[in-house]
């Protein structure tokens, strides 16, 4: 309970700050492609959901107003960019950090461990407010590796 009332906002937005103490990157590195290179880091799974995104977004213009579909344009553009730096990538942190960046998530090696920061746009709860994979991550490590995490949310009000 005590995770979820840290992580719960009642406000327009606010930011996430999930800190665990004693974890390295290269720790952090190799715990996220242990649980996750199937997945959430997978170059190929990651590009086949991106193309069947384009290929919903391409149906919608459509249908679509001129306005809407110029902005059903510029997430093509963007999807189309994302999976070039999917392609591209030179290591497994790069590929980390990128995915990190399209999710949204900050991440920051601090002396004392790692930090993870998300920020909200507009929501009221943290189930529907944070990204999924942030949530995986944090249980994992609490959970799965027993990770102390501590947990802070700064909102706007």
């Amino acid at each position: 309970m005590k995770i979820r009332t840290s992580l719960v906002a009642n406000s327009s937005s606010s930011s996430y700050i999930v800190k665990i103490p004693n974890l390295s990157y290269s720790q952090f590195v190799a715990i996220l492609m242990e649980n996750y290179s199937w997945s959430h880091f997978n170059p190929e799974l990651i590009e086949k959901t991106y193309e069947e995104l384009i290929t919903e977004s391409s149906n919608e213009i459509k249908n679509a107003s001129i306005a809407v579909g110029q902005l059903y344009k510029k997430r093509i553009e963007h999807y189309r960019k994302f999976i070039e730096k999917i392609k591209n990538f030179n290591d497994v942190e790069e590929l980390i950090r990128t995915v990190f960046d399209e999710s949204r998530i900050g991440l920051e090696e601090e002396q004392s461990g790692i930090s993870l920061r998300y920020e909200t746009l507009m929501h009221n709860d943290f189930d529907t407010g944070m990204s999924s994979l942030l949530k995986e991550i944090v249980l994992c490590l609490c959970f799965d590796y027993k990770f102390k995490i501590d947990f802070e949310r700064i909102s706007d009000d």
